[in-house]
């Protein structure tokens, strides 16, 4: 008996640490979005709310608020309120008026709660992915190819998505509250080891599309600039000063801090070009120097820092 009940401490024990877990990373995400809304409010109301309504401006409010949404509602909690619902269905019949109670027990609310939690994230994943991915589809001059290739990335963490959220939840089964339990919410089972793995597939689909993703879009930048560094040139634009004009790049080309200390940052210069209708380049170009261009000054009618293309 004494095992038994130490067991049971140790689970309940578990339980209330992974409760609590969840609501700290929750409240942490809620946080985040809220202060990330909070600085774009501005622009987002200058550059979204007064358009036209168009299907990228749908897109764009579900990502962004639908989540949201479904944060703060995973926050909270399931009110007791809703363990136990009553409804009242009045049906006339030939002989009579017969009134029929049906009762919504624990399990059946917590089964829809279910759904709701494990399919909300699922949705608004799906629009912020189809939403980064037209912009990528623009950004490659929207051939077909791109469109194809965007089409089965965009399919593949869908499916694969869907279907391990839909065998996940099907599989899980909700168990009636324990007298006393002190946790709030649903009470469900153990998901089979089985359907577990089915998160692990998932995972890994969902991370191969985010790296193709990444590389296609960092494919368009260094082909979008004719990205060219020379670590023997010792003038010019350093590359962390990037990080205004290509945030992203940076993020994933920029060296660690000790490497950094081992050296100064490579350095690029950049010559202005007249292009015609037929260039594919871009308007400028970069351009190295050997070690003996050190001392030649830049000027305006020759090469032109990037930090002047500023705005």
């Amino acid at each position: 008996m004494s095992t038994s009940l130490a067991e049971q401490e140790r689970l309940l024990l578990q339980a209330a640490q992974d409760h609590y877990a969840l609501n700290l990373s929750t409240a942490a995400s809620i946080a985040w979005l809220v202060y990330d809304i909070i600085l774009t409010l501005p622009q987002e109301f200058e550059l979204v709310w007064r358009s036209k309504f168009t299907v990228h401006k749908a897109l764009y409010v579900v990502t962004r608020y639908f989540g949201l949404a479904c944060l703060i509602v995973t926050l909270i909690g399931m009110p007791p309120a809703l363990m136990s619902v009553a409804a009242t269905v009045s049906m006339t019949r030939s002989l009579g008026k017969v009134t029929a109670v049906t009762r919504y027990h624990y399990p059946y609310v917590c089964r829809r709660w279910l759904w709701f939690i494990g399919l909300g994230p699922s949705i608004s994943n799906a629009t912020g992915e189809l939403l980064f991915m037209t912009r990528i589809y623009a950004a490659y001059g929207r051939t077909r190819r791109i469109f194809v290739t965007l089409l089965l990335l965009w399919l593949a963490e869908g499916i694969v998505g869907w279907v391990a959220t839909t065998l996940n939840i099907k599989a899980t089964m909700m168990i009636q509250r324990p007298l006393g339990y002190p946790l709030p919410g649903c009470t469900e089972d153990q998901t089979p080891i089985g359907f577990v793995h089915l998160d692990f597939v998932s995972w890994a689909v969902s991370s191969a599309v985010a790296v193709c993703l990444s590389t296609l879009i960092l494919v368009y930048f260094f082909r979008s600039l004719n990205f060219h560094m020379s670590i023997r040139t010792s003038q010019g634009l350093k590359l962390s000063e990037l990080k205004k004009l290509a945030p992203v790049m940076v993020l994933f080309t920029a060296r660690s801090p000790r490497s950094a200390s081992a050296g100064s940052w490579p350095r690029m210069r950049l010559r202005p070009r007249a292009c015609t209708s037929t260039c594919a380049a871009p308007w400028w170009t970069t351009t190295t120097h050997s070690p003996s261009d050190r001392t030649t000054p830049i000027s305006s009618s020759g090469h032109t820092r990037l930090n002047s293309l500023r705005p």
